[in-house]
């Protein structure tokens, strides 16, 4: 009687595990997955976004509120947090709560940040996401009012150039400017007479 044929389950278990490893992967693309930003590469965000108490941020995808909260308490901004998890905008605002700020500082709101209307008083965004996300969000970046600056932690919005990149801990911190561009004029014309309208384009600088 021969040998007993070795058995293949190990093998086939461990091709199981990595399967499931690299589904999981692919699922975690297309989602905005949870990521504490470390409170140092906060502070470095933040001062790199050149904050003034005249600005309002908005963090999209806000998690536990440190970027939001550290932005008001430190530079005396208002600052706003949009998340869709409603775990993650309680963990918020005790985190606000914790730092003594008021709903005059600092706001969370439960959101999509695909959906929600952008913010027109809005001169800072931030945030930490999954370039796909980044990639879904980039039309409506490109509609936030003149010279807003967006801060990107990790991960570049795909298709903006990238001239400066920021490192921090070995992290990627990216800076946008949003521009909008005079590049001519239109001629409407009603009972009262004709006049010249401005047509403005967007352009998005790396600085």
């Amino acid at each position: 009687m021969g040998p007993k044929p070795k058995s293949d389950w190990p093998m086939n278990f461990a091709m199981l595990i990595i399967i499931l490893l690299l589904l999981a992967g692919v699922c975690r693309a297309d989602t905005d997955i949870y990521g504490e930003t470390p409170q140092p590469a906060v502070n470095r965000l933040l001062e790199l976004a050149e904050l003034t108490e005249d600005d309002v941020l908005y963090d999209f995808g806000s998690g536990n509120g440190n970027i939001v909260v550290t932005a008001a308490k430190v530079y005396g901004c208002r600052a706003v947090g949009l998340d869709n998890n409603p775990e993650m905008v309680a963990l918020g605002k005790r985190n606000a709560e914790r730092n003594h700020l008021g709903e005059d500082q600092v706001v969370f709101y439960k959101r999509d940040v695909l959906a929600v209307p952008l913010p027109k008083d809005a001169t800072v965004v931030t945030c930490f996401l999954t370039p796909e996300m980044l990639r879904k969000l980039r039309p409506r970046f490109e509609r936030l009012p003149d010279k807003t600056r967006i801060i990107c932690y990790q991960h570049e919005v795909p298709g903006w150039s990238v001239e400066k990149v920021k490192v921090f801990q070995g992290r990627k911190i990216f800076r946008w400017r949003v521009r909008q561009v005079k590049v001519g004029t239109k001629k409407v014309c009603g009972r009262n007479g004709c006049s010249y309208i401005p047509i403005y384009d967007t352009k998005v600088e790396s600085y």
